[in-house]
C-alpha cells in the first residue's frame, strides 16, 4: 500500500461537468481528501465551468483545494506525444 504521506498532490482531469456528474462524483472526492488529507487536491476542467465552483462549491468545501475551469489542457491525446521526432 502507498504511504499517504508521501502524496503531496493529486490532480484529477474532468472533460466537462454537470450536476449529475458531479453528485455521482462526491463519494470518490471526499474518499480522495479522507485517503489523502494532507495532499494538495487540484480538479481540473478541461472545457467549462465545474458545479464545484458554482451550484456544488459548498459540497466539496475542504475537499477540493484548487479549482481549475476552462483550461483546454487535454483536449486530444496529441499533446502527449513528444514533437521533436516523426510519426511512424
Amino acid at each position: 500500500m502507498t504511504d499517504t504521506l508521501s502524496i503531496q498532490s493529486v490532480l484529477i482531469y474532468s472533460e466537462e461537468q454537470i450536476v449529475g456528474d458531479g453528485l455521482i462524483q462526491l463519494p470518490f472526492v471526499r474518499s480522495l481528501r479522507h485517503r489523502f488529507p494532507d495532499a494538495r487536491i487540484t480538479w481540473m476542467c478541461y472545457r467549462g465551468k465545474s458545479v464545484y465552483g458554482s451550484s456544488l462549491a459548498h459540497a466539496v468545501d475542504g475537499l477540493i483545494d484548487e479549482l481549475l475551469e476552462a483550461t483546454g489542457i487535454g483536449h486530444s491525446w496529441l499533446h502527449c506525444l513528444p514533437m521533436n521526432r516523426p510519426l511512424s
